[in-house]
């Protein structure tokens, strides 16, 4: 199908474009329209998908869709992004030549209908008329509404034979990092980390232990009809506000995904010691250690985060200490790798200073007054385990992100030697499935100093994960990891995990 000839635009992200005013008078048509601005947000803004559908400081129009149209809006963005190499598949085989960038949000839109024709339980006609209508009203689409209403239309009689040809796994799957996922695990299990990827995560929640230590997990579970996993966490297909869930204003529970409950166990029995969990926002883990009755400082370079992380521990009924600081030397690379922004007064006052040309004070380097007796390390990372539940990720990240927080982690663990006190153990963990990031780290960190040794990870404390032990006594586990018979309640972030022992001559 031939593309109108237009004049190319240089730059696809160099020109801020608009939030879409709610548009009136078609049903249906606010919610596509939101989720072709956020789609393209995301993928030429490069805006992460969980700023964008934040429901107080998100996407103008979002923020005022109803609850409805609120989530058919983030499933049709979640599917485009976890589907955009099948739907650019699409394109190419029914258009001649490539959509001219300068067209306004004709890509989006054409993205956003597919997506609901293959993915989605959307009625072709709906779709279809929809995508037209939107065009229509978008200055710089509208010369390619007829291109769009007839790749649609062709689309839908020849649905099946294109899906039916498509490799999702490859298509679906950037080639950078599939390639390093090959070199690092094999092209079958590659194969079934992207398949992961193409599902949403369930959602996983942590509960609280009782004064008697019982989490309570089961009674939870069958009041939620979900199931406990061997982890002990509680997994539901519930969607929906959380916050209206019974428990939460309670703080009887959080949300926490499988995987990443899994380093705060590690560390043992904490009862009564002095414990710090660095990098430490929004605070899953930082609640299971003061919930093990641990005395807790929580430290992180964002003074946003920690607030949050300070709100969270107030509905749960924890105390924490929390500290906003510097760890490493260079708070600016880490607040980039954690793609959020700062600009909240900090929960505490912290000695810093300016940087130049900017109003936001920089956390003093910190370094504790006394060794901890454990340390929680949580390293900024690619969070490359985390696609099923961010399938922006792919769009974000590119290889020299990895290579800048390696450099990170590295002096993360480098300074973390001098802070647990001898005998005490210090776990390491990313929510990547990038090797530098992981297993590298600890075996570069053990040949440059002798003052750890590593500590193995044995079956009998990861229950239902064993065999993510790798052969050095690390965790390592995988998208694909934690199946189940009812697809929906399989799978578990990536994650890498190692425990090490401070030496104590």
């Amino acid at each position: 199908m031939s593309v109108p000839d237009t004049t190319r635009r240089k730059n696809p992200t160099s020109e801020k474009r608009p939030q879409s005013a709610r548009p009136e008078g078609v049903a249906g048509l606010a919610c596509r329209r939101t989720a072709a601005d956020i789609l393209g947000n995301v993928v030429h803004r490069k805006a992460t998908l969980t700023s964008e559908l934040d429901p107080r400081t998100g996407h103008a129009v979002y923020r005022q869709l109803d609850v409805k149209d609120r989530a058919l809006t983030r499933a049709i963005v979640s599917v485009a992004l976890r589907r955009r190499g099948q739907i650019a598949d699409v394109v190419a085989r029914l258009v001649d030549r490539p959509i001219p960038e300068k067209t306004g949000r004709a890509e989006d839109i054409l993205h956003v209908a597919i997506a609901q024709i293959l993915f989605l339980e959307v009625a072709d006609h709906a779709a279809v008329s929809l995508a037209v209508t939107h065009a229509g009203r978008d200055r710089k689409a509208q010369p390619y509404k007829g291109l769009i209403n007839g790749v649609l239309r062709r689309l839908t009689r020849e649905r099946e034979e294109i899906v039916a040809s498509q490799d999702e796994t490859v298509l679906n799957t950037p080639e950078w990092m599939r390639e390093r996922w090959e070199a690092a695990y094999g092209r079958e299990k590659t194969r079934e980390i992207a398949r992961a990827h193409l599902s949403e995560a369930a959602l996983d929640l942590t509960v609280k232990p009782g004064a008697d230590g019982d989490s309570g997990a089961a009674a939870w579970a069958e009041r939620y009809e979900g199931i406990v996993l061997p982890t002990g966490s509680v997994r539901l297909q519930l969607r929906g506000a959380l916050e209206k869930l019974p428990g939460f204003s309670k703080g009887e529970w959080w949300v926490q995904d499988a995987a990443a409950s899994l380093p705060a166990t590690l560390l043992g029995d904490v009862s009564g010691l002095r414990v710090a969990d660095l990098c430490a926002a929004p605070g899953g883990k930082t609640a299971q250690l003061a919930a093990a009755g641990a005395h807790v400082t929580a430290v992180d370079v964002s003074s946003a985060r920690l607030k949050r992380l300070d709100a969270n521990m107030k509905r749960l009924k924890l105390k924490v200490k929390t500290v906003v600081a510097d760890l490493v030397g260079d708070p600016d690379a880490i607040e980039r790798a954690a793609q959020e922004p700062d600009g909240i007064s900090p929960v505490e006052p912290v000695k810093g200073k300016k940087k130049a040309g900017s109003s936001r004070v920089q956390p003093a380097l910190w370094a504790p007054e006394e060794p901890f007796d454990a340390i929680l390390l949580d390293a900024p990372c690619s969070a490359t385990g985390t696609i099923r539940r961010h399938p922006d990720i792919p769009y974000l990240k590119r290889p020299r992100d990895i290579e800048a927080l390696a450099v990170i982690q590295a002096a993360l663990l480098d300074r973390v030697a001098d802070w647990v006190k001898p005998g005490g153990l210090v776990v390491y963990c990313t929510c990547s499935l990038e090797p530098e990031e992981g297993a590298a780290q600890i075996d570069a960190l053990l040949a440059r100093s002798n003052a750890f040794e590593r500590v193995a990870i044995a079956p009998d404390e990861v229950p239902g994960l064993e065999g993510a032990i790798t052969d050095a006594g690390d965790l390592r586990t995988l998208p694909g990891g934690l199946p189940h018979e009812t697809p929906q309640l399989s799978g578990i972030d990536g994650f890498f995990v190692a425990r090490l022992r401070r030496k104590t001559v």
